[in-house]
């Protein structure tokens, strides 16, 4: 007979969730609770594991609280959330949110379920920061473009062909913005 975390480590082995909710606004997939929860109950029942989750509010916070359990031991997961604040909603809706928050990440938290894109490491983080930037991006004034070639014109350092270079390709790529125009500068030893 399994012990309790042998039988949550085999729930983590067997579970393959895939991120099916859509944010069209921030443009974004997510785990949705329900899905993983349909993923999820099968598998408790094959373990004979019970699960039950908790939002418990204290004094200007929330806490989640998620427990698994089997006929013998329980274990606890704890965590604390802010309420959430979700644009035009009220205060029902942000009350809803919390909880959908608190329950998709004590889940996926409880079974060790990875949100690859969330690591800062991973090529989907750098691509969703890239689109963000150029989404958001103010271009750089003509003043600021005249401003870094005299500080690659007064450059001295080894790499000064490489950051000129690296100054031409962006401007003709249009993505030379004002983000890019002061990192250029700071590298270069100046200021916009």
């Amino acid at each position: 007979m399994n012990t309790l975390q042998e039988k949550i480590v085999l729930i983590m082995n067997e579970l393959r969730a895939q991120k099916d909710g859509k944010n069209t606004f921030a443009n974004y997939n997510y785990f949705k609770p329900d899905d993983l929860l349909n993923l999820l109950n099968p598998l408790l029942l094959k373990h004979k594991l019970f699960c039950k989750f908790n939002l418990i509010y204290k004094d200007s916070y929330y806490q989640a609280e998620l427990i698994l359990a089997d006929d013998k031991e329980k274990e606890v997961y704890l965590f604390d959330i802010l309420k959430a604040t979700v644009k035009g909603a009220n205060e029902a809706q942000n009350s809803g949110a919390t909880l959908t928050y608190a329950k998709r990440y004590s889940l996926m938290n409880a079974f060790n379920i990875a949100e690859n894109d969330a690591d800062f490491d991973s090529d989907e983080h750098a691509k969703r920061e890239l689109v963000a930037e150029k989404k958001i991006a103010k271009p750089a004034e003509p003043d600021y473009i005249g401003k870094i070639r005299i500080l690659i014109n007064e450059y001295q350092g080894a790499d000064k062909n490489e950051l000129a270079n690296l100054c031409a390709e962006a401007k003709k790529k249009n993505e030379f913005t004002l983000g890019f125009a002061k990192t250029m500068a700071a590298k270069l030893g100046g200021t916009l």
